[in-house]
């Protein structure tokens, strides 16, 4: 029945043989094994006792032929477990038979057994006393033939005899195992090579299940005993762990009363024998002690048990230090033995070791997104698949998500401190998993495991997205460059180009109108100018519009492509302004540079107000979004936010607030009131004039009227000198949109810079800008508010590119980079670029003549500016020289006193006569293309003044086809 039970652990052993973790069922297959191996000892034993106490081998006295029968007949049918049963009497004598007759004779033939009958001495073979004869016997009967040898013997000298007959208490048989023992005669046939020089196994130790035989009437007639081998049980370990990883699993048996390790599941685990050492039968047996054992996993685990007290704990299964252990106390028959098994904890990859009482030390699986690694002990999940990092250590920590963001986590061995960041990012702290995308690039922030700041480039280690540079150099676009010549000769390069734009810019204005011949010129060259200006200012707010949005989505990495564009083309800061006269050009330049800058000026107030929280590493930190260098946090930041505060009051609203007051307080000089009942053949001629000049539609006879009305309309503002200086704001209106301007500016500054304060978020901005840009595009379509119906399908072409780039955007942020939008977002500027040049280009056709004069005359100032410095040069070189030489005489030469004379020497100047400002009338010299001046004297036109009012027709003039 145990032989059964063994066959069906057995199965489940293969079974479970490719299982990882604990596994109860091999601490079940090695006390199985065990207990199968002595079943059938103790079998042989009830039988031997059973047929001394009936009285069927004994009828006075021991029959030692039936005695020789019965035990031949155990050896016959016993298994390999049984290698030898005997028997010994009071009188001395000794029975034993061989199983399968493995022994060798002396002779070098093969026995099938020995018997050690009842003879008391071997004369041949010098054996005086008691002698324990070899035999080679009959095979169907064991009967002795040959004898082989003799040996002197006493069986009643040997522990297993007297321990079993001092055992004896006079009436009840009883049966226990030997001490383990060798066999001697086992020890003399066993040959090991004279040159082995490593310890081999011996096969000779044994012990014996003896049991008491009594007769019928209870007397002691002797010992009966069945031996085996320990080395059975070792190859029976050694078949249970077959395809076992022994370090991973293996069994021993210790005896706890030596300590040595007598049983074990691995290899020259027990039973070594020394090649020098002579094998005899007073050879003491040959084992390790537990607790210095060779093996690492029997030794550890037999420290821990000895220091814990635990080799016969009960309880079931236990764990420590990486190791399962199943112990086992075995007594059957006397026997004091720990069995022990011992199974690391192993379990597959995304597995853990289970500690519950139910599944206690098996592997059970990790629930998404915890993992292990292959071949692991892990009593949890410690790590986190691809995809995830570990937040946290043991079993507080969990597994988290990736940050979408700058991060890779490839392994599952990522943890918080250990994030590998991607080329181009860094993060302030080692527990952050914040990104940012630096400045500097991969040069600053090359792509590392665990890196915590920038690295490289001259970047401040812990700036924001490395944006600061280290002391002794300075941010140049990307990178950080040293502060050195370059950057002064790069300044001064600046300013002088700078003072000689200002130079020719105060020259053109200075001379402006000196002479009725220049003012004639200026008459035709300021329409043409008007003209480009309305259409460059047009294209400029739109793109100043397009390319602030870098300073407006805070942390957006755009593709290379749009980044490159946005550096290239951020600042636009042209003009094409015209004045006219020295008196307004102080004005208009007021005019001129609050227009241009204040969009520029009130994103810079407005940024102070525009802070990012950052994880730093004591905490959320806000910096300040355009210098990261600055926190936003006490007193100096409240200075400034204090001052931010009252600069919104002079800029963003006190500017546009300025602006209307002059619009308001000139409206009815920049619409003046004009009535024309039925335009006459003039006012029609004057009518289509404006539609050539301006691109207006075609005028039809009922719209005649209305446009004779803005024909006046704009040749009285044009002539009014009172309104010059505020020409920037109204020019390109029509006259009744006298207030636009300021719709303008409110459009401008809601689509930039106010956007920092609706919403700290990107996708917030750029949706309230995509709000105020179709408003600003149903207004333009609603209003056509410029003179020129070019100029309004330009604005609103140019608002749509807008809309369409703040949705490119807006598909950027949302969708992490796409250099399809970007590619899109290009090609409609260049597309709307390209619209607006072609637009421009028929103003310039239209102008042609004007225009080529104007070039024509840029030049020559350009030739005339160069002379005169030239000549100014010379002048003052030898102007010094003179003064040089002068002073020399002065020294040399006696000092003669003052005198009254002197004084009066110094007479003072006539005052050149006052000029009149001349009075330029517009209207009368305006030829469309293809046309020229044909008639009249210039000075009808230009100088002379209205003496209440109102204008001079410069009869006589007009315009003929060339």
């Amino acid at each position: 029945m145990r032989a059964l039970l063994f066959a069906v652990l057995l199965a489940a052993r293969l079974r479970a043989a490719a299982c990882f973790g604990y596994e109860s069922i091999y601490a079940r297959i090695i006390e199985e094994q065990v207990l199968v191996k002595f079943t059938e000892h103790v079998t042989m034993a009830g039988t031997m006792m059973t047929a001394f106490s009936t009285g069927w081998l004994y009828n006075g006295t021991v029959v030692l032929d039936d005695v020789r029968a019965l035990v031949y007949t155990q050896a016959l049918a016993a298994s390999d477990d049984v290698y030898f049963v005997w028997t010994g009497h009071p009188s001395g004598a000794f029975v034993g038979y061989y199983n399968k007759g493995f022994l060798a004779a002396a002779n070098g033939s093969r026995a099938l057994g020995w018997v050690g009958d009842e003879n008391f001495t071997c004369p041949a073979y010098g054996v005086d006393g008691i002698c324990r004869a070899y035999y080679a016997i009959d095979a169907a009967r064991g009967t002795p033939l040959d004898q082989f040898d003799g040996i002197g013997y006493d069986p009643r000298l040997r522990a297993w005899y007297y321990e079993m007959a001092d055992a004896y208490d006079g009436y009840t048989s009883a049966s226990a195992w030997s001490g383990i023992y060798r066999d001697a005669t086992l020890s003399a046939t066993q040959h090991f090579p004279e040159d082995l020089n490593t310890s081999v196994p011996s096969n000779d130790h044994a012990m014996g299940l003896c049991s008491s035989l009594l007769g019928l009437d209870g007397a002691f007639l002797g010992v009966g005993c069945t031996a085996i081998l320990l080395g059975s049980l070792d190859d029976a370990f050694r078949l249970a762990f077959a395809d076992v990883d022994p370090a991973s699993v293996l069994a021993y048996i210790r005896e706890a009363s030596s300590g040595y390790v007598v049983v074990a599941s691995v290899p020259n685990a027990t039973q070594l024998h020394a090649p020098s050492t002579t094998l005899n039968s007073a050879s003491e047996v040959l084992f390790y002690e537990a607790l210095s054992h060779p093996n690492d996993l029997i030794r550890t685990s037999a420290a821990h048990l000895e220091a814990t007290g635990s080799w016969n704990r009960t309880g079931g299964p236990f764990d420590h230090a990486g190791l399962y252990y199943d112990v086992a106390a075995i007594t059957d028959n006397g026997l004091d033995w720990n069995l022990v098994t011992l199974q690391r904890q192993s379990c597959p990859e995304g597995y853990y070791t289970s500690l519950a009482p139910g599944d206690y030390g098996s592997c059970q699986a990790c629930q998404a997104p915890t993992t292990t690694a292959d071949n692991n002990n892990d009593t949890y999940c410690p790590l986190c698949a691809v995809g995830y990092y570990r937040d946290g250590g043991g079993l507080c920590g969990g597994c988290a998500a990736c940050p979408a963001t700058g991060f890779v986590c490839d392994a599952v061995t990522v943890t918080l401190e250990t994030l590998p960041l991607d080329a181009g990012y860094m993060r302030l702290h080692d527990e952050s998993t914040e990104a940012l995308a630096c400045l500097g690039g991969k040069t600053a922030c090359p792509a590392e495991a665990g890196r915590v700041g920038c690295d490289g480039g001259h970047f401040e280690a812990f700036s924001p997205y490395c944006s600061v540079c280290e002391p002794g150099y300075y941010l140049d676009a990307t990178r950080c460059a040293p502060c050195g010549r370059g950057l002064g000769v790069r300044a001064g390069v600046g300013f002088a180009l700078a003072a000689v734009v200002v130079l020719l810019v105060a020259r053109y204005l200075a001379t402006a109108g000196s002479s009725r011949a220049q003012s004639a010129k200026l008459v035709r060259r300021e329409r043409l100018y008007n003209k480009l200006k309305s259409k460059w200012r047009i294209v400029f707010v739109s793109f100043q519009i397009v390319y602030s949005l870098p300073n407006l989505l805070n942390g957006v990495r755009f593709p290379r492509l749009m980044r490159v564009q946005f550096e290239a083309l951020h600042v636009l800061t042209l003009d094409a302004a015209t004045w006219q006269d020295v008196k307004v050009a102080t004005a208009t330049a007021t005019v001129v540079v609050t227009y241009f800058v204040l969009p520029s000026v009130t994103l810079k107030i407005l940024q102070i107000f525009d802070c990012e929280v950052l994880d730093d590493a004591g905490g959320k930190q806000a910096f300040l979004f355009a210098d990261y260098s600055v926190r936003c946090g006490g007193f100096d930041y409240f200075v400034y936010t204090i001052y931010a505060i009252l600069a919104v009051f002079v800029w963003p609203v006190g500017v546009p607030l300025l602006y209307f007051t002059l619009l308001h307080r000139h409206k009815h000089e920049i619409n003046p009131s004009v009535v024309v009942a039925a335009p006459s053949d003039a006012g029609s001629a004057r009518a289509r004039s404006v539609h050539a000049v301006y691109g207006r539609a075609s005028a039809s006879a009922e719209a005649l009227a209305s446009e004779e009305r803005l024909a006046r309309q704009l040749e009285i503002r044009s002539a009014n000198g009172n309104i010059r200086h505020l020409g920037l704001l109204y020019t390109p209106y029509e006259p009744h949109m006298w207030w636009w301007e300021i719709a303008e500016i409110a459009r401008r500054l809601l689509s930039t810079s106010f956007l920092l304060v609706v919403s700290r978020g990107a996708v917030g901005r750029l949706f309230f800008g995509i709000m105020i840009s179709l408003a600003s595009t149903k207004l333009l379509a609603v209003f056509e508010p410029y003179i020129s119906d070019s100029d309004d399908n330009l604005a609103e072409m140019l608002q749509w590119l807008v809309t369409v780039n703040l949705l490119a955007s807006l598909g950027i942020v949302v969708g992490h980079g796409s250099a399809a939008l970007a590619v899109a977002s290009m090609s409609l500027q260049v597309v709307a670029l390209g619209a607006a040049f072609a637009l421009i280009k028929n103003d310039i056709t239209r102008e042609r003549k004007v225009f080529e004069e104007a070039m024509e005359e840029l030049r020559k100032d350009i030739d005339e500016y160069k002379s005169a410095l030239e000549a100014t040069a010379g002048d003052y070189t030898s102007t010094l020289a003179s003064s040089l030489r002068g002073a020399a005489l002065l020294r040399e030469a006696p000092r003669a006193p003052p005198t009254d004379e002197a004084d009066a020497a110094a007479v003072e100047a006539p005052a050149p006569p006052a000029t009149r400002e001349p009075y330029l009338h517009v209207d009368m010299d305006e030829c469309a293309a293809d046309t020229e001046w044909t008639g009249g004297d210039p000075a009808d036109v230009i100088g002379a003044t209205p003496a209440d009012g109102g204008h001079v027709d410069g009869g006589g003039c007009g315009c003929a086809e060339i």
